[in-house]
C-alpha cells in the first residue's frame, strides 16, 4: 500500500513537471513577452486603450478613478437638431410588491448632428440605458401609480438617469426629455 501511495505521488510530480515544462515552452515560444505577468487585465486595459487612442474620434478621461471613453462630436449647435431616440423593444417588468407588471415604450428627446452621432452614440450604451430604466421602473411601488403626478416624477427620473450614463461619456448631458408612446400596468 505505501508503494502505491509513493508511486501516485511521484505519477502527480512527473505530471506536473511536464505541464510546467508545456507551460515555458508555449511562454518562450509565444509572440507574448509577458506570458507570466501577474496581472493579464492590465495588459488588456493597456492594448485596449492603445486602441481607443488610436480612434481620434475617442479620447480617455479619469472621473472618480474609474476610465470612462469620452465621444467628441464637432457640431456647431446651430446644426443640432431636435429627433427622438426611440429603443426597439418596449421596458417591461415588476411593478415592486406587486404581481402586476409594468410594459413602457421610451422615446428620448436630443439633440443630434444631420449625421446622426448622438444617436450612434445612444445606440451604443442602448445595455446601459434600458438597465437604469428598468432599475427606476421596478422600484416603483403599486401605491404611487395611483397620483396624477407620478408619471411627470418617473419622466424626470429617467431622463437624470439617462443623463448620467450619458454625461460621463460625452461630457455633457444630451436628454432633453423623456416621452412614453405606450404604458400599461396590469
Amino acid at each position: 500500500m505505501a508503494n502505491s501511495k509513493l508511486g501516485s505521488v511521484a505519477y502527480s510530480i512527473i505530471t506536473f513537471m511536464i505541464l510546467l515544462t508545456v507551460g515555458a515552452v508555449y511562454a518562450v515560444n509565444s509572440e507574448d513577452d509577458n506570458f507570466f505577468a501577474e496581472n493579464r487585465i492590465a495588459l488588456a486595459e493597456q492594448k485596449i486603450k492603445k486602441e481607443l487612442l488610436d480612434n481620434a474620434l475617442i479620447v480617455p478621461a479619469v472621473d472618480g478613478g474609474i476610465t470612462v471613453t469620452k465621444r467628441i462630436i464637432d457640431a456647431d449647435p446651430e446644426d443640432l437638431k431636435e429627433i427622438y431616440y426611440t429603443f426597439d423593444e418596449p421596458l417591461v417588468t415588476n411593478v415592486q410588491g406587486s404581481k402586476k407588471y409594468i410594459k413602457v415604450a421610451v422615446g428620448l428627446l436630443i439633440e443630434d448632428t444631420e449625421k446622426g452621432e448622438l444617436s450612434e452614440l445612444f445606440g451604443e450604451h442602448t445595455f446601459a440605458l434600458r438597465n437604469a430604466f428598468l432599475d427606476i421602473l421596478s422600484s416603483q411601488p403599486e401605491a404611487a401609480m395611483l397620483l396624477p403626478e407620478w408619471r411627470d416624477g418617473l419622466r424626470l427620473s429617467m431622463k437624470v438617469a439617462a443623463n448620467s450614463v450619458i454625461e460621463p461619456r460625452t461630457g455633457f448631458p444630451e436628454v432633453k426629455g423623456v416621452f412614453f408612446s405606450e404604458f400599461v400596468v396590469q
